[in-house]
């Protein structure tokens, strides 16, 4: 046992003169070999014992027959409380409870050693109170540890909060209304018995928890069932007969037992999916960066639909819609070290590019773009050892294949819980705060009131502005985004700024083993997509672009195709169009493709574009040959029309002709027509060079016409005169 000072709560275990229990030491008078104690009760409530006085040297002797330990008492929660949280009426007590006992406390052999019902008697005449008021505070005072706290009333523990009170005939609680200006005693209603309070726990178990009805149907549900006087038949159904109102608890308080009987977190959890909770609404403990020592340890990968909707880089009339935004980032560090922004719905596809995108020089990168940064400012090309992502976008053979082949231990999340990889979620919403929602066709994704404009007209930026925007929102993040709580000791010790870049920088040099190195373009190998190209007699076709590569030309691939037939070969691809990869089963090797000159307008998309704009030109062409179509119908059933009306005239103007006549004379026929126009022709010259006005003209125009055919009729033979004013 330690040594035993003033104010230590000591447990005699064993009987030593007397005392055993609990007792607290309140004064150590060694001259008179005595030792003040004070015996503690069980509970917290204030006791009613008298100080005991036992030798030192006997509670002190070492003796295997007197056991003694330390052991200690808690203080009630009330007197924890600081002076600030001390109600003003509790500072008030607790100053007049010390002005009471203080001048008792100046001497304390008189007031342990035969004096101490004199000072009482003394001190209770100078106040005017009783000697039992002065000895309660002393006794407190000596209880709870000869403190000033041990004088702050106990006020809290009035009225008997929490407490079930039975209750007995009497109606508790404030008379109706009805009692009083009615004088209706018969008329105040119930107490609520324990009987109630099991059926009131039973009815809300039953339709606000499972069924998630309100207090008011609840009530109403519980009167049905549980406060009935039997059922009637009424058009074949079994209706409950509802007992009185006022012989049944009310409604008021029924509402006051379900606050007690209730818990807010407890219905919420029962109302609520396992997943829906693990999700949104459990406690938030520990952190993603915990057991991690380094960046590249893990890599979070996520995407989400980008809350603002894009036009055609192609042809900004067409709207396209909101596109997919996939980002990586290292856990440790926050740092985002690779993303992808397309087309393509959340899915491997995707996540793949998203990778490809995490293991290659971001300075390239960027440069498509028209972004010019520096390797420093995004120094990130390293693989992880471990990628977490969701289990839709990791299964299957393709992310295994990664896993094996570039010794990455891939990590997925349950289904529906986004919440477990927290880093990279929580990185979108900043997005869309901070960036997206300020854009031309930005949505919040809320239903629209009506009145409001569609964010779709204002849809003004194309995928790739988009994506400049969002490596520029990236790099910042990593340069600025302050993360303090991500500081470790030796961080702080080495003033490293709590931002991405930072930390990533700090890491790679001092947090050995987390970084791995692996062949890069064995990498991208293993991230590109694989499919199927065909070889004709124009190039190598993949989605209707055609290639060529060194071995094609080298091989006279497209002249035996000319000659024979097609044949398909195995390629790689990424979601860059100005590339492809012949795969060549055998040896392994690779060899790039490259667009024809013919096929130039494709250069520089993403693959998915040059898809949609094929796509776009197909419609467009239906859409011409479906005029083209129209039209000719028309121009057909003019011609119809025309041809009805010559026919009709030609067999009016042969009517009783002979097929030999009709057949006769065509040479001397189409001599006539031919001079018919040639007099025409030369009758529309001179009218053009004497340029006459236009009513001058049109009255001489048939005059000269007439005048003509009729010196050509002249010329002619009989027998042409004849045919000619169509005599038989």
């Amino acid at each position: 046992m330690g040594a035993l000072t003033r104010n230590c709560v000591i447990d005699i275990i064993d009987n030593v003169d007397g005392l055993s229990g609990l007792y607290r030491i309140l004064h150590i008078c060694q001259s008179r070999d005595a030792v003040v104690l004070f015996a503690l009760p069980d509970s917290e409530h204030p006791t009613t014992s008298r100080p005991a006085i036992i030798k030192f040297t006997t509670l002190t002797r070492e003796d295997e027959s007197i056991r003694i330990k330390l052991s200690k008492l808690d203080l009630p929660a009330y007197m924890k409380k600081t002076p600030a949280e001390l109600t003003p009426a509790a500072r008030e007590k607790q100053k007049r409870n010390w002005s009471i006992i203080e001048p008792l406390l100046a001497s304390a052999d008189d007031l342990f050693f035969g004096k101490r019902g004199a000072m009482i008697k003394l001190r209770s005449r100078e106040l005017g109170i009783t000697e039992k008021a002065v000895h309660r505070v002393l006794l407190r005072y000596w209880q709870y540890g000869q403190t000033k706290a041990a004088l702050i009333p106990a006020s809290e523990r009035s009225g008997g909060k929490g407490n079930t009170r039975i209750p007995g005939v009497t109606k508790r609680g404030r008379p109706r209304k009805a009692v009083a200006l009615l004088n209706m005693a018969d008329q105040n209603g119930v107490n609520v018995t324990e009987n109630d309070r099991r059926i009131f726990q039973r009815a809300i178990d039953l339709y606000h928890v499972k069924k998630s009805l309100s207090i008011t149907k609840t009530y109403q549900r519980m009167r049905e069932r549980f406060y009935n006087d039997g059922y009637a038949e009424k058009e074949g159904t079994r209706v409950p007969i509802l007992k009185p109102t006022l012989t049944i608890p009310s409604i008021g308080a029924f509402r006051s037992w379900f606050g007690k009987l209730t818990d807010d977190v407890a219905i919420k959890r029962a109302r609520t999916r396992g997943r829906d909770w693990d999700m949104n609404l459990r406690g938030l403990v520990g952190s993603a960066q915990q057991d991690l020592f380094g960046p590249c340890e893990r890599f979070e990968i996520d995407a989400t639909i980008a809350d603002v909707f894009l036009v055609s880089r192609y042809n900004k009339k067409y709207i396209v819609g909101r596109p997919t935004i996939y980002v990586v980032i290292d856990v440790f560090s926050r740092m985002i070290v690779g993303m992808y922004i397309g087309w393509k719905h959340p899915s491997w596809d995707g996540a793949r590019l998203a990778l490809l995108n995490a293991f290659s020089d971001k300075v390239q990168y960027c440069a498509r773009f028209g972004v010019r940064i520096t390797f420093a400012e995004w120094p990130c090309m390293h693989l992880p050892q471990k990628i977490l992502a969701d289990k839709g976008e990791i299964a299957g053979e393709a992310p295994l294949g990664i896993a094996n082949n570039l010794d990455i231990q891939i990590e997925s999340t349950a289904t529906g819980r986004g919440d477990l990889k927290g880093v990279v979620e929580s990185r979108f919403s900043i997005f869309n705060a901070s960036t997206i929602h300020d854009l031309l066709g930005a949505t919040t994704e809320e239903k629209r009131q009506r009145g409001e404009p569609d964010p779709r007209l204002s849809s003004a930026l194309d995928i790739e502005e988009f994506t400049v925007i969002m490596i520029k929102a990236v790099m910042n993040h990593n340069r600025f985004s302050e993360k303090p709580h991500l500081l470790s000791k030796e961080m702080i010790a080495d003033d490293v700024v709590p931002t991405p870049i930072h930390i990533w920088n700090w890491g790679l040099v001092n947090a050995t083993g987390s970084v791995q190195t692996f062949d890069r373009e064995e990498a991208r190998i293993h991230l590109m997509r694989s499919g199927t190209a065909t070889v004709y007699e124009d190039g190598i076709h993949f989605h209707q672009m055609r290639y060529v590569t060194e071995r094609a030309v080298r091989e006279n691939w497209f002249s035996r195709a000319r000659m024979k037939r097609t044949w398909t070969i195995d390629v790689r691809y990424t979601n860059d169009t100005n590339e492809l990869w012949h795969f060549d089963a055998q040896s392994g090797s690779m060899e790039s493709c490259v667009l024809i000159a013919a096929d130039e307008r494709f250069k520089d998309m993403r693959l998915e574009e040059a898809v949609n704009l094929l796509e776009y030109q197909k419609v467009e062409r239906e859409g011409r040959l479906d005029t083209a179509a129209a039209n000719l119908a028309r121009n057909h059933a003019n011609d119809d029309a025309t041809l009805r009306e010559a026919k009709k005239s030609s067999r009016a103007a042969r009517k009783g002709m002979s097929q030999t006549a009709q057949t006769a004379d065509m040479r001397e026929n189409r001599h006539v027509e031919q001079a018919i126009e040639c007099a025409k022709e030369r009758q529309e010259l001179k009218m053009a060079e004497a340029e006459p006005d236009a009513e001058a003209k049109a009255k001489a125009t048939p005059q000269r016409d007439a005048k003509a055919l009729e010196d050509l009729v002249k010329r002619n033979q009989g027998r042409m005169i004849n045919k000619l004013r169509g005599a038989p």
